[in-house]
Parts: C-alpha cells; structure tokens; sequence
C-alpha cells in the first residue's frame, strides 16, 4: 500500500452496487498488495449516500476480512459521489498568492457552490491559466459535510482512520492521467457505474467540466425485466454475458442494450455541446481528441462502438493495472481482465497523494 509519513493507505470505493479495495505499495504505489470485491445488497448505498449503516459496515469488514488486511491504526481513502458533492471550475480575481486567498475564496465560494458553506467541506485546486486571461482559475470542490462525516465515522468504526476523501470524478481523472496521455485539445472520461454515468471534460490535460447522467449498469437490467419479463438476477446474468461474450443472448435482449447504449452516448454528446454553448468554455467548440471508458457498464457490449460512430473519435478503454505489478501466483489474470475495469476510482484513490495545504480554510 501506498506509505505516506508512516502509514499505509488502503483504498475503499463504496459503489452503489459494490465495495471495492486497493492497496498499493513499493516505490510509488508500483505494486498491487491487496484487491478485492463485495457486491453490496440493493439500495444500502443509494445517490452517494449510505441509507443502510450496518449492511454497509459488514459488507467492508467482510472484504477487509477476506483480503487479511490489518486495521488497527491504518489510514483509508475514500471517494464520494453523487449529488455530496459539487464541482466548479471557477475564476477568482485575487491571486492564489495572496496571504488572504483562501479567506477570499470561503466568501466567494458559496455563490459558486449554491449551498451555505457551513454544510460543506471546501477544498480547491489552483490550475493553470489561460493565455493571456486574468485572475486564478480553480477547481472547487464542495463536499456535504454529513455525508462526509457519516462515511469517516462508519470507516473509524472499523479501525481505520480516514486520511484520503476524494470524490469519483477526480479519482478517474487521476487514474486516467497516470495510465495515458491526456495532453490533447478535448478528452472525454466516460466513467460508467451502477446507477449513473459520469461524464467528464478535460482540454489540454486540464479538468474544465462534467456532469452527472442518470443511466448506468442497472439501466440495462431493468429494461430486460420491463420489457421482457426478465427477473433481476438473470437480466444481470445476461448483461454480463453478453459483454464477456461467453454466448449468444435473444434478439431482444441485443436491442435493449442497444437502445440504452443509444441514450447513454446521446447523453455524453449533449454534455460536450452544452459545454460550449453554456459559456463556460473560454475556447472554440471542438470535437473529442479521445474517449476513455471505465466503471462498471463500461464493457458493455456495443457501448465502444455505438461511442466511436457518435463521437466519431478513438475510443479506449482504460485499465487501471496498466503501470502497476500485479503478481499473477497472487491475482487471477482471469480476473483482472474481466473485472479490472472496476477498480479504476479504487486505483485513482490509492494513488493519491496527500496534500498538506495548512494554510487553508474549509467549512
């Protein structure tokens, strides 16, 4: 696991349908120690909100369990999702330099996030700036601070402390980054998970908007049970044989995915153009350089496709074990290319960095 002052981190990415854990170590994170998955029950963790504590608390100690990982007195990181939190690319007029600046930005911040900021955690990332533009552009991040305090609270009731809180957007952002080359005009990170997708824009490296789609895996079971009779567990039986492709399923299980797949990608291109036409893009409206696909449905059959003839750009999916050993005597190869791709926010987490901005001020 990753060894900041001491400590190891071990990375938790609560899903709405999973838990799953990453631990890294070595010289910088270049080698997998721990990875594994637990399949939550239905509606614990709904919208990035825990709604059953227990379930979910056992559903973690039991992984943690499974993968013989020592507790007491180690550091987690976790990510949060959905509507806890808000992100922002902003511009604020004082200079990141300014010994008052983060007094500044806990003013300015609330008009920014819509919230009263004495609900929220507020942090913030200084980015570059646009040729020949003024003022400090940000990254603004808002967390609901009882959702925060509820996961740390439930993470401290395990043993571990919580040294990492990250969001999803910006884990698959980091794993992303670290995995391939992003330095191009537009890319696109397509992070497609249970119950939502999201969709995230990123111009010459830089992180510059996204958004949150309400489609996702479930989205294709459902519609199997909907429309043709299907019951949960074999509509979800389905779906992932047919994107392993182990056998052929029914005509009508083939259009139902294609139909959603159709949705979803038509949800990814009208949040490229709302971008440029909301006028928050400071440049000229451009076509995607590059797609990344990760999270759970993202290896749906037909999604790369249905994306590449849309989009009419490269599509790629990512894996997040690209840079990384992993001992194939300790972790079923088999296992790792058919469920990889899950653990690219858990990966994105474990590789963080802690940053000691002391000097700054959250609600």
């Amino acid at each position: 696991m990753l060894d900041i002052f001491g400590q190891s981190i071990i990375a938790i990415d609560i899903g709405s349908s999973s838990v799953k854990i990453v631990g890294v170590g070595g010289m910088r994170g270049s080698k997998v120690r721990h990875l594994g998955l637990e399949v939550l029950p239905v509606k614990v963790v709904e919208d990035g909100e825990i709604r059953d504590r227990n379930a979910l608390k056992e559903t973690i100690q039991r992984l943690i369990k499974k993968l013989k990982i020592t507790v007491m007195g180690g550091s987690a990181g976790i990510s949060l999702s959905g509507s806890a939190v808000i992100i922002k690319h902003i511009t604020l007029a004082k200079p990141h330099t300014d010994p008052d600046f983060y007094e500044y930005l806990y003013h300015e911040a609330e008009q920014y996030l819509q919230y009263d900021v004495s609900e929220l955690y507020i942090d913030c990332e200084v980015l570059p700036s646009a040729r020949g533009s003024s003022g400090t552009p940000l990254l603004l991040v808002g967390a609901k601070r009882d959702v925060v305090e509820a996961y740390t609270t439930l993470i401290g009731s395990i043993g571990l402390k919580t040294s990492v809180v990250d969001c999803d957007v910006l884990a698959s952002i980091n794993i992303v980054s670290r995995t391939t080359n992003i330095q191009m005009d537009l890319v696109v990170i397509v992070n497609v998970g249970y119950a939502s997708t999201q969709v995230s824009l990123l111009i010459d490296g830089n992180f510059v908007y996204t958004r949150e789609v309400p489609i996702g895996g479930n989205n294709y079971s459902a519609k199997m049970v909907e429309l043709i009779g299907l019951d949960l567990e074999s509509a979800e039986t389905v779906k992932i044989t047919m994107g392993n492709g182990e056998h052929a399923v029914s005509e009508e299980c083939e259009n139902i995915v294609s139909e959603v797949n159709s949705s979803l990608v038509h949800e990814v291109n009208a949040t490229i153009e709302y971008y440029f036409q909301s006028g928050e893009a400071n440049v000229q409206p451009m076509k995607p350089a590059k797609v990344f696909l990760m999270g759970g449905g993202s290896k749906t059959i037909g999604l790369d496709a249905a994306m590449r003839e849309v989009l009419q750009t490269q599509v790629e999916h990512i894996n997040p074990f690209q840079k990384v050993g992993v001992n194939s005597s300790k972790f079923d190869p088999q296992f790792i290319a058919q469920q990889g791709h899950l653990f690219g926010v858990a990966m994105g987490i474990a590789l963080r960095k802690l940053d000691s901005k002391k000097d700054k001020k959250s609600a």
